[in-house]
């Protein structure tokens, strides 16, 4: 598609939007503006004691969740999230966005609705 379909397709607004968009990103303006923000670092085992000790504190109950491995593969095999959701399925934290999803769909019954 050539720059003048490109115009056409997307519209005048939407293309300069574009072209603005990846000028700002080839000269880092993104890393720039996000450059003081907290980066993500796994919890280490003395973190994760931490968090359950300040939960224990406001009084959350903390449960031991043993999730079924079989019920897991057979959530990924449904695939209801498409190629690239979270960066796709080659990004390192596909399985964990799908694990937490599958967790979360356990623990509120959203299977149950799924299946009806």
């Amino acid at each position: 598609m050539n720059i003048f379909q490109k115009i056409r397709h997307y519209g005048l607004a939407r293309s300069v939007n574009k072209i603005i968009f990846l000028a700002l990103c080839k000269i880092g303006w993104y890393e720039w503006r996000v450059r003081n923000a907290p980066r993500y670092n796994n919890p280490t085992p003395n973190d994760l004691d931490q968090i359950e000790r300040d939960l224990r504190k406001i009084e959350v109950e903390i449960k031991d969740y043993f999730p079924s491995v079989e019920a897991f593969r057979a959530f990924q095999a449904e695939n209801y999230f498409p190629d690239d959701y979270h960066g796709g399925r080659s990004s390192g934290v596909w399985n964990e966005k799908l694990l937490e999803h599958w967790i979360a769909s356990e623990m509120f019954g959203f299977a149950r609705l799924w299946n009806e």
